[in-house]
């Protein structure tokens, strides 16, 4: 890998067709909240948003959204999936964004030692950014699974890791009298040290 390469490669796919409602208020604070905690961590890194799709008459993710100024420790690159290679899937006509897929387009081309695919609509917090970033690196980590619980939001969060991609999503609603709680899976090379990985996770 190039020595220019970002440590961290932020993966996200999307398109300007108002999804959810107040699409591209959404995405702008998912973007000033990456840039804003690249700068806070000093955390060299790209992101990638993959732009499925792209409906006619709208204005593309580059022109619709707001872009700081100036050199950044964050980098963007935007890769657009036109319509015509979209058609070739099924259900093309019923789902206009295949999810999954578009993260891969982004995945397969990230520059970054660590990649980390995501969902416009997740935050995440300052702590949980900051201990990841070493997490893999300090550790020898092969694989990490588990939910964690975010204040505030009633949906427990995934969190997948296979060496250094990671990926996050929000898959279902807390359950009535489940217990919220943090649990995590991580299976390393050997003499994974329990202790110091639980302390690098919640301080």
């Amino acid at each position: 890998m190039p020595e220019d390469s970002p440590y961290l490669t932020v993966v996200a796919a999307s398109r300007n067709d108002d999804h959810g409602g107040n699409l591209l208020h959404r995405m702008q604070i998912f973007v000033d909240g990456l840039f804003e905690q690249c700068r806070r961590h000093h955390l060299d890194a790209e992101l990638i948003l993959v732009e499925w799709n792209p409906p006619p008459g709208r204005p593309r993710l580059a022109q619709a959204l707001r872009w700081p100024a100036g050199p950044q420790p964050c980098t963007v690159r935007i890769i657009e999936v036109p319509p015509k290679i979209h058609a070739r899937f099924r259900h093309s006509d019923s789902l206009p964004l295949f999810q999954m897929m578009a993260k891969n387009v982004g995945i397969r081309r990230a520059r970054g030692r660590f990649v980390l695919g995501t969902n416009i609509d997740i935050l995440f917090s300052d702590g949980l950014m900051a201990r990841l970033k070493t997490l893999a690196k300090d550790h020898d980590i092969l694989r990490l699974k588990g939910f964690v619980e975010i204040s505030g939001r009633d949906m427990r969060h995934v969190i997948q890791g296979v060496g250094a991609r990671l990926q996050g999503y929000y898959d279902r609603p807390w359950r009535a009298g489940e217990v919220r709680k943090s649990v995590l899976v991580v299976i390393g090379r050997k003499g994974i040290d329990r202790a110091r990985i639980e302390t690098a996770l919640v301080g």
